[in-house]
């Protein structure tokens, strides 16, 4: 579904053809007939979920529109892959396949506001964003990636930021610059999304996720944010937030959230120690890659193994960040 090659989505679109022929304000228009896949199947029985896609089709083609010959290209390559990861939205109950509808809504709902530009979290005097696509696809390669530019007075040097960033990310000479060689990796699929968390004159959170195959056993997973200070014109520090003695007071609430987390999702007990469970914990907190922020205050990730797979979210409000917090700390408090 939207606005991708037909032999990705299960269902016949026509909208990316009909933009790049007819410019902006040409609309996606879907045949369900032909729906082949579970969750296409399922978003074509559900009127909300048509609503949705509706939605998502305006999106990309307003994008589409804006956007030159070089983005634009990339945009549809990148949609396309969004849309094939999707249909993994699925569970098995007794055997038997079943669409997560939670993570269709999610998912989908996360990709308008990535083709939107906009934030979860707008406070005042936000800046405008637009999203920078990357896409790449050679034999063995593909590389699809997605960030955040800013329009706005002072933005210059949040864009070099993130446009730095992401430049390592984009691997294999004689396919893309990069550290790895053809030799050192035979294969490789890399994705990488972002989602803007909060964005104000204040603060611009955002997280970028994705993983890296090259071809082993298992994929990585990749987690990490970029917070940055308009108007101060640089990335956030721990050191900006808090002293490293409040950090210590952190930790119990981190740890009430990942078992909690746990519990809910039937993980079981943790089996470590105490003592090294929390200091697990203590080297998430003391990482300002990890954290992140949005409408109800800070999140930090920890990522309980090394391939990076579903990791747990440490929330802490802000009146209980405020309270650990340096008295200047540069955040939204108000």
């Amino acid at each position: 579904m939207g606005c991708a090659p037909a032999v990705l989505s299960g269902l016949r679109w026509v909208g990316a053809l009909l933009i790049i022929a007819a410019g902006a304000g040409t609309a996606c228009a879907a045949d369900c007939a032909p729906a082949a896949t579970l969750v296409d199947r399922a978003i074509c029985a559900d009127p909300q979920a048509r609503k949705a896609e509706e939605e998502l089709d305006r999106a990309y083609a307003a994008l589409a529109g804006r956007l030159g010959e070089t983005q634009r290209a990339a945009l549809q390559g990148d949609q396309a892959v969004w849309l094939e990861r999707r249909q993994r939205c699925t569970n098995y109950r007794e055997d038997t396949e079943i669409v997560d509808d939670v993570c269709v809504v999610r998912e989908t709902g996360e990709r308008i506001r990535l083709l939107r530009g906009e934030p979860e979290f707008s406070g005042p005097d936000a800046p405008r964003f637009l999203p920078v696509f990357y896409y790449r696809k050679a034999p063995e390669v593909l590389i699809s990636m997605a960030w955040p530019n800013a329009d706005g007075p002072g933005m210059a040097p949040f864009n070099e930021l993130l446009n730095k960033s992401t430049a390592e990310m984009k691997v294999l000479p004689g396919v893309v610059d990069g550290p790895y060689s053809l030799d050192e990796v035979p294969a490789l699929e890399m994705v990488e999304r972002y989602r803007i968390q909060h964005a104000s004159a204040r603060l611009i959170s955002v997280i970028f996720s994705g993983y890296e195959d090259t071809g082993g056993a298992h994929a990585f997973g990749s987690y990490y944010s970029v917070n940055y200070l308009p108007v101060e014109g640089r990335p956030l520090c721990l050191d900006d937030v808090v002293d490293p003695e409040a950090l210590a007071r952190l930790v119990p609430i981190c740890r009430a959230d990942i078992l909690a987390e746990r519990e809910r999702r039937g993980d079981g007990p943790w089996e470590a120690e105490p003592a090294v469970r929390d200091g697990f914990i203590s080297g998430a907190i003391i990482e300002i890659g990890g954290w992140s922020f949005d409408r109800d205050g800070a999140v930090i990730r920890y990522n309980y193994d090394s391939y990076g797979r579903d990791g747990y979210d440490c929330r802490i409000p802000w009146a209980e960040l405020k309270a650990v917090a340096k008295m200047n700390a540069p955040l939204p408090f108000e």
